[in-house]
């Protein structure tokens, strides 16, 4: 974790060096983190789903 955290400061003083401000820097960090691990979408649970159903009908038992 450490050394992650100096990389990232290291990249980050790298870009700022080059002309981007901070929050660019960090923006685009994301941004690339993004690309390569992409967030998992919510599945929205209504009581309408059968999976809401059958977690409600287990808790019964």
């Amino acid at each position: 974790m450490r050394e992650a955290c100096r990389s990232l400061g290291r990249r980050l003083a790298d870009d700022a060096r080059r002309g981007l401000d901070a929050a660019t820097a960090g923006f685009a960090l994301l941004a690339s983190t993004w690309s390569r691990r992409p967030a998992p979408v919510p599945i929205p649970l209504d009581s309408s789903s059968a999976k809401f159903r059958r977690s409600r009908m287990n808790h019964r038992r």
